[in-house]
């Protein structure tokens, strides 16, 4: 095993930060029914009396009947912790918008949603935030990122402006989760270099402190969501340097050791049996690779359908009838691949 786990952490992180800036500022065309960006005065009238309120109450109602709210103590809580984004949650409830809707239309029945199902205070509080974010949307959708900016100095100018627009305290609110992410995505790439030299045991410990510092207040919440799988390829990851150096009995007894930390007794079991399918196929291909070429070089004479026929007893010989028709199934598409490769180079 080697370090591609947390490199492929890192490069994944970093797309996910080009996407979220990417995203920022092109919004405005993303949002239902946001093909032309829509006039000031919506997004400064939100306290405007209501026509109908009784059937806009209704409507919000029935579009969103589906969605189960917590509190309003609950919901900052689970904010807080990185359990929910008020972001994310946003668009779930967009997406439950006819598609054929007005972005504004979609809003306003978000915001009559947030009055009538949480209580007071909070709803108030809620639709404050939520009107500020509404139109940091619609500010963000006009603005024009600087050209000559790397990638993260984009990204920090985006807090910047979230900061400005919201203040620190909502502001961290909102994006705190994913700026926390961005931060990790940072981290993580310069990591495996600077812990090269250290233990298993010293880089498990380096990498958990380099999280907690990245992730702050949401590292419980992020780590708890974590799949068992991703913890524990992350963990041989890390140990590479040490399991590289053990053998036989003692590789085995190690790997072992790190499968029932994450699966359990049996799972390792089921884990180390696949292992052993996967050693006696590739014995099995290795030896067959050795004997078709043996064939090849004996009976050159032979072409086409008949050296085909040839090779798929061979095949037969070593694999069995089904494994032999999908080993040649795969050799087929693998030299499809390479011959639109190479033709794609010419």
């Amino acid at each position: 095993m080697n370090q591609k786990v947390l490199m492929y952490g890192g490069l994944a992180a970093t797309v996910l930060l080009l996407a979220i800036t990417a995203w920022y500022l092109g919004q405005s065309s993303s949002a239902p029914g946001a093909a032309t960006v829509l006039p000031d005065h919506q997004f400064e009238n939100w306290d405007a009396p209501i026509d109908d309120p009784i059937g806009l109450a209704q409507d919000a109602e029935s579009l969103f009947a589906s969605v189960d709210t917590l509190t309003y103590e609950d919901l900052m809580r689970a904010v807080q912790r990185g359990d929910v984004s008020l972001v994310s949650e946003l668009w779930a409830l967009r997406r439950n918008c006819p598609e054929d809707m007005e972005r504004y239309d979609c809003n306003i029945r978000i915001r009559q949603f947030i009055m009538d199902k949480f209580a007071p205070p909070g709803n108030e509080q809620l639709v404050e935030l939520f009107t500020k974010y509404l139109k940091y949307e619609e500010e963000m959708s006009r603005f024009k990122m600087p050209d000559n900016l790397t990638l993260k100095e984009q990204y920090a100018l985006i807090r910047e402006k979230r900061r400005d627009f919201f203040g620190a305290e909502d502001a961290q609110l909102v994006f705190g989760l994913e700026e926390a992410k961005a931060d990790y995505a940072v981290t993580v790439k310069d990591f495996t270099e600077e812990t090269a030299g250290m233990s298993g045991d010293q880089r498990m410990a380096a990498y958990e402190q380099m999280r907690r510092n990245a992730y702050g207040q949401y590292y419980e919440s992020v780590v708890a969501r974590e799949p068992k799988f991703s913890k524990y390829e992350t963990e041989v990851s890390l140990r590479d340097a040490d399991l590289s150096g053990l053998v036989g009995t003692d590789r085995s007894a190690k790997m072992a050791e790190l499968r029932t930390k994450y699966f359990g007794q049996d799972g390792a079991e089921r884990m180390a049996e696949v292992d052993k399918q996967i050693a006696l196929r590739e014995t099995s291909q290795n030896d067959y690779k050795k004997a078709e070429a043996d064939f090849l070089a004996s009976n050159a004479e032979l072409k086409g359908d008949a050296l085909d026929a040839k090779l798929m007893e061979l095949r037969v010989q070593h694999f069995g009838q089904e494994e032999a028709e999908a080993y040649t199934r795969r050799e087929k598409y693998e030299q499809a691949m390479r011959d639109l490769r190479a033709n794609r180079g010419q």
